[in-house]
């Protein structure tokens, strides 16, 4: 994402603090992809113990998300005042993590972070490259996805 950001960057996304992006990136790769992935797929993790899988992994999450709240809350987005590379980062996992449990993800005191996952759904940006389109089956048209 940096090397491409460096070639073209019109919505500053780079503007922000990078050490502090790799950090929250960091926090994202190594300590809540590991909960999501558990959370998300408990049955791939047939040799753990039981206590760090499905709902015990979200609420392992739970921290995690906390503190992207409160940083959500103090700054307006996770890196600064602005969207930067930490939320586009982080944003995937987040809408990962929330649709596994939409009811309990909504029911959780995360309102900054609830409000940033939604204003990431509802972007231009988002809902330009994930498009929803009609479920494809087996007869139909090919679908090509070029411009």
């Amino acid at each position: 994402m940096i090397w491409a950001l460096e070639q073209n960057d019109p919505k500053g996304l780079l503007e922000n603090d990078r050490d502090e992006a790799a950090r929250l990136i960091s926090m994202n790769d190594v300590e809540f992809k590991a909960l999501l992935d558990r959370y998300k797929y408990p049955g791939r993790f047939e040799n753990e113990d039981e206590s760090k899988l499905g709902s015990n992994a979200r609420d392992l999450a739970l921290p995690v998300l906390k503190k992207w709240n409160q940083y959500i809350a103090a700054r307006s987005a996770l890196n600064g005042p602005k969207t930067s590379l930490a939320d586009i980062a982080i944003f995937p996992f987040v809408r990962q993590f929330a649709n596994i449990d939409r009811e309990w993800f909504d029911a959780q005191d995360l309102g900054a972070l609830q409000e940033w996952l939604a204003a990431h759904l509802n972007s231009d940006l988002f809902n330009a490259v994930m498009p929803k389109l009609e479920l494809w089956q087996g007869g139909d048209a090919p679908l090509i996805f070029a411009d």
